[in-house]
């Protein structure tokens, strides 16, 4: 059996709010409402703090 805690909950939600801010940057990008280099700048952030959580998410802990 594996504990389901806290952690793991706020890590998803943390990552879920990362994919909606992104596909909101795409949009804006889109319309031309923001600045492609913040643009690119937030794209590698996010991506680099989603694949952080999902590493974390991979070990999960034995009870």
């Amino acid at each position: 059996m594996y504990k389901k805690d806290k952690k793991t909950s706020i890590i998803l939600l943390l990552s879920n709010i990362g994919l909606i801010v992104l596909g909101l940057n795409q949009i804006f990008e889109f319309f031309e409402f923001s600045n492609p280099k913040i643009s690119s700048i937030l794209t590698i952030i996010f991506s680099l703090l989603n694949l952080i959580f999902i590493f974390k998410l991979i070990k999960p802990k034995e009870v």
